[in-house]
């Protein structure tokens, strides 16, 4: 072989060469042998080296009633998602706000991404609740029926912080004596229930308990004193002796009853303007004091009426106090 035939070679194969790099450098940018004999379409589907996913902050886990924002990233162009694979309408933007169970993916360009997300959605307790009676005087205690179906555990709150450590319990179907304030009108209560269901989702319900206001049972009366939370009219004296007693009340009432005790007839009146008087024996004596407001309900206070020297008063006296 002639010189002149082996330079030709050495040309030839040079000149392959570079069109096989040439070869390889549009497969690396295009993604396809020889991408002006494949449609845009086919191509992009086939050959997509460095695919764009969906994205998402916090668990595709929740409870009905919530959502989660998926973001097709890097998406420009035409966009659909999907649930199941069938077409949402309307959810042609780069997100989507998944308040729905099941598959979502996203087409952009005609493309699909290839990853999908499933999201699953916890069903939530169905609550309700009855009561009876409504719009009666406070002191009725409300029966409470819970109709709650698929909750494990419930959480009540009566809207009542005069009730104090009876405003809120667990009970299923409680039974609850409205405090509420003194007064002669109606009071309403934002009676609340909380159910959880065993996946942890909750649901609440709430509805307005009316009652009316009870009257002041208020009394006031010779040597008032108030002793281990009790109230006591007090006279110390080795002998029976006179006690006067006067309205307190500060409410707009409509009768008036003292239960003296011991015995005697009780004090029965349409007003209380002018002071009472009645005598006690040596000794301590219960007194009911029983109010009725214009709104025809009535309230009870407890009295004591106390005769006599500290020996005999029998009390647990804070601090060591003498009642005399």
């Amino acid at each position: 072989m002639n010189l002149k035939s082996i330079w030709g070679i050495v040309v030839f194969c040079l000149s392959f060469s570079g069109i096989f790099a040439q070869h390889i450098d549009s497969v690396k940018r295009t993604g396809t042998p020889n991408a002006s004999k494949v449609n845009n379409s086919k191509r992009n589907a086939t050959y997509r080296l460095t695919p764009d996913s969906i994205i998402y902050s916090g668990s595709t886990t929740f409870c009905a009633g919530l959502s989660i924002v998926l973001t097709a990233r890097g998406a420009t162009g035409t966009i659909q998602w999907k649930l199941n694979g069938i077409d949402i309408s309307g959810a042609t933007t780069a997100t989507y706000n998944a308040t729905a169970p099941g598959v979502y993916s996203v087409l952009v360009n005609a493309v699909a991404y290839l990853n999908a997300v499933t999201v699953t959605v916890n069903p939530k307790p169905n609550v309700g609740f009855t009561f009876t009676p409504n719009n009666d005087c406070s002191n009725v205690p409300v029966h409470f029926t819970n109709t709650t179906s698929g909750a494990v555990s419930y959480s009540w709150d009566f809207n009542d912080p005069s009730s104090s450590g009876n405003n809120t319990t667990n009970t299923a179907s409680p039974i609850h004596a409205f405090i509420g304030f003194i007064g002669n009108s109606p009071q309403s209560f934002n009676v609340k229930l909380i159910a959880t269901a065993a996946n942890g989702c909750t649901n609440p319900s709430a509805q307005l308990v009316t009652k009316q206001q009870l009257p002041d049972p208020d009394l006031n009366g010779t040597g008032k004193k108030v002793y281990s939370g009790k109230t006591y009219f007090t006279i110390c004296s080795g002998t029976s002796s006179q006690f006067t007693f006067t309205n307190n009340s500060s409410t707009s009432n409509s009768g008036y009853r003292i239960i003296w005790g011991d015995g005697f007839p009780d004090f029965t009146s349409a007003t209380f303007a002018v002071p009472v008087g009645h005598s006690y024996a040596v000794g301590t004596t219960t007194l009911l004091f029983i109010v009725t407001s214009s709104n025809g309900c009535s309230d009870t206070a407890t009295y004591y009426a106390y005769v006599g020297t500290n020996p005999s008063v029998g009390l647990d006296n804070p601090g060591g106090t003498d009642i005399c």
